[in-house]
């Protein structure tokens, strides 16, 4: 019988790295000195 939970902290885990990271990743670069826009 396999846990039907098991892929839902991955999954909330994925969204919560993709959030950080477009959340910070442009504050990063402002600090390296790098403008995308």
């Amino acid at each position: 019988m396999k846990p039907i939970t098991l892929p839902l902290p991955n999954f909330i885990m994925a969204c919560i790295v993709m959030f950080t990271m477009g959340f910070f990743l442009p504050i990063t670069l402002k600090q390296l000195g790098i403008n995308i826009i």
